[in-house]
């Protein structure tokens, strides 16, 4: 008897934290190949830098998923929102060129979610018309050349030069931020419920009197929202960028929300998943970088982690193991 409860706890312990243990597994190879470098302060700060443009977009992403939807444009945008702060920097200032890039690219992110809602053409036909447009409106303003941009760094960095890790303060204290909002707003608001009928069973949300076209426009609008506020991040930390940039960040971040248990289909996730997801995947690319494994071998090698990881998740949902009595 004692057994099988064991048992029965073991299984509802993988089924329900199996994120968590992917955390832990690749923490742990991580710290055996880098001798505990890994755990030190200074390299968890600069892990969590690196995840913040991720992050950022990420949780946009997720709530777009959970509603049953699907964001393709999210990288186009993040280089439509550099491209404007750029051009707009050398007429008006930066903080003119901030908030143009946040309105533009938020309104573009209404644009799909008008778009989605009102015509009902599929959300990858509209996000994938959306991902070619931001992209030539970029390569068109710019000339499609590289972009360097100094002007966050220059502005921001010295306000943080006496504090440990200070170059870091800014990108963690937003990934911070954007964690918060998109926390509270899918798991403490009306609108958080609305975004898991819809991706449930949008029909049956409809019946129920939800503000279904609403809140599908609002919900592409937050995500491009994310996608300007993780531009700021990128110039700040990478202080460059390319009209063609983009792709990575759209796969890293559909990627992170599968691993973190948010369903494609809709209806189901956490924000909590998403971003152990998000560490999960920055950790393993930290781990195949510091195992000397190239680029191009890097990308195939975090493809295949993926895919096995989804099948796992996939395998703990559906197994007999794993299915209680209740579920059937």
């Amino acid at each position: 008897m004692i057994n099988k409860r064991l048992q029965n706890v073991a299984k509802t312990s993988l089924k329900q934290y199996n994120q968590v243990f992917m955390l832990l597994m690749v923490v742990l190879i991580a710290v055996v190949m880098t001798d505990g470098v890994f755990l030190r302060p200074s390299n968890l700060m600069g892990l969590a830098a690196r995840a913040s443009i991720l992050g950022i977009i990420a949780f946009g992403q997720a709530l777009v998923v959970i509603s049953g939807g699907f964001d393709l444009s999210v990288g186009s945008l993040v280089a439509f929102a550099i491209t404007i702060m750029v051009v707009i920097n050398q007429a008006a200032g930066l903080l003119a060129a901030t908030l143009a890039g946040i309105v533009a690219t938020t309104m573009l992110g209404a644009i799909n979610g008008t778009l989605i809602a009102k015509t009902h053409i599929p959300p990858f036909i509209v996000t994938m018309g959306m991902m070619s447009a931001a992209r030539s409106a970029s390569w068109l303003i710019i000339g499609g050349q590289d972009i360097v941009f100094y002007y966050f760094k220059d502005l921001i960095q010295p306000l943080f030069a006496n504090i440990p890790g200070g170059p870091n303060i800014l990108p963690i204290l937003l990934l911070g931020l954007a964690f918060i909002g998109a926390l509270l707003l899918l798991h403490k608001s009306t609108f958080g419920r609305y975004l898991y009928a819809i991706g449930g069973n949008e029909k049956a949300a409809v019946v129920a009197g939800i503000p279904v076209a609403k809140t599908k426009i609002l919900v592409y609008t937050l995500s491009a929202f994310m996608c300007s506020i993780a531009a700021i991040v990128y110039l700040y930390r990478v202080c460059s960028a390319s009209p063609a940039m983009g792709e990575e960040f759209l796969l890293e971040s559909i990627a992170a929300i599968a691993i973190g248990g948010v369903s494609i289909q809709g209806g189901q996730g956490s924000m909590w998943g998403v971003l152990i997801g998000i560490f999960v995947l920055v950790s393993t690319t930290s781990v195949l970088t510091v195992a000397g494994i190239r680029p191009a071998v890097s990308s195939a090698v975090l493809g295949g982690i993926i895919l096995l990881v989804i099948l796992f998740q996939q395998w703990l949902k559906h197994s007999p193991l794993f299915v209680t009595a209740k579920e059937n």
